[in-house]
């Protein structure tokens, strides 16, 4: 009470002097406390900060030019007029101080999420100027900005701008460093990065903790460490709270119910983990309701339950595509034609889903490039993929058809070559993915050429190369050596085709495998390199990757059908091949063996100039398997001797055919896929003049795929008996040898 009596005392001049000092104080302090320590130009450059500093600076000329009498306002004293400047400008600083500008909500309206086109957030981000913005909305601009080029595949200039962001050591550059040797290949030094990232995460920073505790899990994932995986899936999804962004929510509970899955949790647990999931679903966005529907389908799946896939498609299709129909038209569209592949792969009638093709078909047609180019795809794996489907299908909806199948054999190589053009020079991934769309194209065309094919994945490997994403270029490499090994299986004639570009596509990927720690998720790419080794017949270095390939620990079970018949026919060659080095090592020191019989030296000393009948014998006893009598039924009838090898491998004596004009051979006989005519038979024979692990006189090897049907295939007589014309005398030493190598 006395202060203020004190102040009313005061003459008007000596007010105003008062207010403006107590002001100029609260003023300093309140730079001090809203600038962050920062210099106030960094925030004059605002245009939101100048408009405000130019009000400020206006009121306070305003209140000068009354103090000096220049101007009279008339019932008004000077310290009353420096009262109502001040309130003025500390409503000014708290509006700057605790609302977000223009640019800051723009800035948090992007979401790097599922639906979010990546190249669209990059063009935005590029649109914004940062003179423009302040020191807070520039470090926010910076994160937005090299988080969507790691997520583009701009790794090293991401890593670029970060360092100039954050602080060394901090949680969030030891988190792009993890991600970024990730890409390298190196997960176990990803992995410890993020530990150490855990260990520093401060104050506000604690959303960062669920990312991180996902990352860990996907790490111990792809090392096939699956209970460490679910653990830290479990930790991070016990981490999140109110303010977790629903982004990062839907990632970690579609992981961990998918490992849960995996794992064979019980039912009520994974029951339990979708009751949780569902807690923060808003059933108003339609993205969390798709995204939820697609973990609850995944979980369907994995218990292999039919109807409760169908009850899932029908509930979820009828409850979003109406919505999403009246709120956003294309996305409506894109959901239609994934449903219809689902709805066909669940064995429910697809013409509804069609129906709505057809409806909108102008609609697809005058999409833009590769939004176009994904919809037919689509629609062209739904007719060419099994389940097959009908011809009364395929005549209704006749001209939609018609029109894809002219569309991606004509029309769509053009489309993608134009999008290319359109992509930023950032988009790494977007330009790889692209280019091997261009790629697979080929396929479909009259006239294969595999010279695009090899210039198109090269220029994508190299690519990814050059942006530090090694994992992304060996995986690369590794779908080349597939094509590469496709293109033999198309030739006609029995000489292989472009060995010399396998041998150095091999060499290249094996050169960058070196860079890569062995684990389970680069399990297939080893298996692709021992069997493109095997068909250029170099055995040691498909043996030495297949080696590589054991290492990584992969569960076979993980793998398709065809991979699991690779590696049977892997793990068969690599075992002849150590029989053929044992062969030469016995070869070598068998004078010195005092354990071996005459007989068997002497063996040793012609081999390999034996026969045929002999090594067939001999590889059984050294792989513990069973001679048996043979008859092989199909373009060509033969009945002799031979062993089983894997499951549906077999070797035989071969006599003198009209494919094979030499004395004996030996055939290997791969009995598989029913679908297998006879010319399919004759086209995919495969000859290895003195080129097999085993090389046996002047022989040839013979390889061919056999349809194991009734009336078509093979037939064996399990009783033990030894080929005709072999005598006791040739069985002793072969039988010894045999014995010899069974621990090789």
């Amino acid at each position: 009470m006395d202060l203020a009596n004190l102040f009313y005392e005061l003459s008007d001049h000596n007010r105003t002097v008062l207010i403006f000092l107590t002001y100029f104080a609260i003023l300093i302090i309140g730079y001090r406390f809203l600038s962050e320590k920062k210099r106030l130009n960094e925030y004059l450059r605002a245009i939101r900060w100048r408009a405000s500093f130019c009000l400020m600076i206006f009121g306070h000329i305003f209140l000068i030019l009354e103090y000096r009498n220049i101007i009279y306002i008339k019932n008004i004293c000077t310290w009353q007029l420096a009262v109502a400047n001040i309130v003025l400008d500390m409503l000014l600083l708290v509006n700057l101080k605790f609302f977000p500008s223009r640019i800051q909500k723009k800035l948090d309206r992007l979401k790097s999420g599922w639906g979010v086109d990546l190249i669209e957030e990059y063009k935005e981000l590029q649109s914004m100027k940062l003179s423009h913005m302040t020191p807070k909305e520039q470090l926010l601009w910076n994160r937005k900005y090299y988080i969507n080029l790691y997520m583009i595949g701009s790794v090293n200039k991401s890593i670029e701008i970060m360092e100039k962001t954050e602080e060394k050591d901090s949680v969030r550059s030891r988190m792009l460093y993890s991600l970024r040797a990730e890409t390298l290949g190196n997960v176990d030094d990803a992995r410890k990065e993020m530990i150490k990232a855990i260990d520093v995460i401060g104050p506000g920073e604690e959303a960062l903790r669920v990312q991180l505790y996902n990352d860990i899990a996907r790490c111990d994932q792809f090392c096939e460490n699956s209970d460490q995986a679910l653990r830290y899936f479990s930790k991070a999804a016990d981490s999140i709270d109110s303010k977790t962004d629903i982004f990062i929510i839907h990632i970690v509970y579609s992981n961990l119910i998918g490992q849960s899955c995996v794992m064979g949790c019980p039912e009520d647990e994974i029951r339990r983990l979708l009751e949780q999931y569902k807690y923060y679903i808003n059933n108003k966005n339609l993205e969390d309701v798709i995204e939820y529907n697609n973990t609850e389908m995944l979980v369907a799946r994995e218990k292999g339950d039919i109807q409760r896939q169908k009850e899932l498609i029908e509930q979820g299709y009828n409850f979003l595509y109406p919505k999403l129909a009246k709120s956003n038209k294309k996305k409506a569209i894109a959901y239609n034609v994934s449903v219809l592949k689902m709805a066909h792969m669940a064995q429910m009638s697809p013409e509804k889903y069609l129906n709505v093709v057809k409806e909108e078909w102008e609609c697809i047609c005058k999409m833009p490039y590769h939004e176009k180019y994904y919809l037919m795809k689509e629609l062209w794996i739904f007719k060419i993929e099994p389940p097959q489907v009908t011809d009364q299908l395929l005549q209704k909806y006749a001209e939609i058809f018609s029109y894809v199948e002219n569309y991606i054999k004509n029309e769509a190589e053009i489309d993608l070559e134009n999008y290319l053009k359109e992509i930023p020079d950032e988009a790494i991934y977007a330009q790889g993915h692209t280019l091997q769309e261009i790629v697979w194209l080929q396929k479909w065309k009259d006239n294969y050429d595999f010279s695009v094919v090899h210039r198109k994945m090269r220029s994508v490997i190299d690519l990814y190369r050059s942006h530090s994403l090694r994992l992304e270029a060996v995986v690369v490499a590794g779908n080349l050596i597939d094509e590469l090994l496709s293109v033999q299986n198309l030739c006609d004639g029995y000489t292989l085709k472009y060995p010399d570009i396998m041998e150095e596509e091999l060499k290249k990927l094996s050169a960058e495998m070196q860079n890569v720690r062995a684990h389970a998720g680069m399990a297939e790419v080893y298996l692709k390199i021992s069997y493109g080794y095997v068909y250029i017949h170099a055995y040691e270095a498909a043996n030495k990757y297949y080696n590589e390939f054991l290492k990584c620990g992969m569960n076979p079970n993980h793998f398709s059908i065809w991979t699991k018949y690779n590696l049977q026919f892997i793990q068969m060659v690599c075992k002849i091949w150590r029989i053929k080095a044992g062969l030469l090592s016995l070869k070598e020191n068998a004078q010195k063996d005092t354990n071996l019989s005459e007989e068997s030296k002497e063996w040793l000393k012609n081999y390999p100039d034996i026969s045929s009948e002999e090594m067939v014998v001999l590889t059984a006893i050294a792989l513990k398997q069973e001679v048996v009598n043979v008859k092989i039924v199909g373009w060509v009838e033969q009945t002799s001797s031979g062993i089983m090898l894997n499951y549906n491998h077999w070797w035989m004596v071969w006599g003198e055919t009209e494919v094979v004009n030499d004395e004996n051979a030996i055939m290997e006989i791969d009995l598989c896929y029913n679908q297998i005519s006879e010319k399919g038979d004759m086209d995919k024979l495969i000859f290895y003049p003195g080129m097999h692990p085993l090389e046996v006189r002047n022989e040839q090897w013979v390889r061919t795929h056999v349809c194991n049907l009734p009336g078509y295939g093979v037939y064996m007589d399990r009783k033990y008996g030894k080929i005709a014309g072999f005598t006791e005398a040739r069985f002793q030493p072969v039988q010894e040898i045999g014995k010899r190598l069974r621990d090789i």
